[in-house]
Formats: structure tokens, sequence, C-alpha cells
């Protein structure tokens, strides 16, 4: 009987000693499947944020073409109208005239585009450009300063962020 009781004592130490050893194990591992769901979350995360940042840098960039675009539209229409209104008031006649006030028009409407497109402030040196292009029988001595000072605005505006 002392070897039977021996015997069943060595077992459930051994069944103890196993089960103990198991639930460390598994402790073990379960602290090993959340470190590494942890580190997974953490390297998820920070392709997250890095792709976030692409895109946001692609929208600006895309941004800042569609102004330059505008801006430069501007510039092409307003120095045109510029050039009409000189040549109507070097030759005052009705086609020279008519050819001023289209090309006026057509300033007008791509000042619309980059009022659309903004900022606020290159909308102003725009308008205030376009005001310049002088009405017939005046002159437009203010438009080479509202003309640099609508390309130092818009160079600030096309200008990346750092």
């Amino acid at each position: 009987m002392d070897e039977w009781v021996t015997a069943l004592v060595t077992a459930v130490a051994a069944l103890g000693g196993s089960s103990v050893a198991g639930l460390f194990t598994v402790l073990g591992a379960r602290r090993q499947a959340d470190a590494a769901v942890t580190a997974a979350l953490e390297t998820v995360n920070g392709q997250l944020r890095v792709m976030e940042h692409t895109l946001r840098d692609q929208a600006a960039a895309a941004q800042r073409t569609v102004r330059r675009t505008a801006y430069v539209a501007f510039l092409n229409r307003a120095d045109h109208a510029r050039h009409a209104h000189a040549a109507w008031v070097q030759s005052p006649d009705a086609a020279r005239r008519d050819a001023w006030t289209a090309a006026a028009h057509v300033v007008d409407e791509t000042l619309n585009v980059v009022r659309l497109e903004g900022p606020a402030d290159v909308a102003t040196a725009a308008e205030a450009m376009a005001a310049a292009l002088a009405p017939p029988g005046t002159s437009a001595v203010n438009y080479p300063q509202a003309h640099n000072d609508f390309l130092n605005r818009a160079r600030t505006a096309l200008q990346p962020p750092v």
C-alpha cells in the first residue's frame, strides 16, 4: 500500500507541477501574443500616418498646380488687356476699343477663377491688378505696382510648406 500511496503522491505532484508549468507557459504565450499584437498595431498606425502625410502632400501639390494655372491665365489675360489698352490709346478707333473691352471682359472671367482658387490675399491682389487696368481715357499708372504685388503674393501662395 505504501507503494500505491507513493505512486499516487508522485502522480499528483507530477500533475500539479505540469499544470503549474502549463499555466506559466500559457501566461507567457499570452504576454507574447499581446506584445505581438501591440507591435503590429504600432506598425500599422505608423504606416497609416505615413500614408496620411503622403496623401496630404499630394493634395497640396495638386492644389498648387491648379492655383498656378489660374494665376498664369490671369496674368496672361491681364497683360493682353494692358497691351490692348495701350494700342487703343495710341490709335483710338472702334476696333481697338472693342478689342480692349473684350480683353478686359476676359480678365474679369479669369479673376473669378483666381477668387475661387484663392487664397484671399492673392485674390485681393488680383482684384487690384484688374482695377489698375485703366478704363478708357485713363492711364494704367498703378498697373506695374499691382502686377508686382500680385506676383509676390502668388509666389508665396505657391510655395510648398516646409
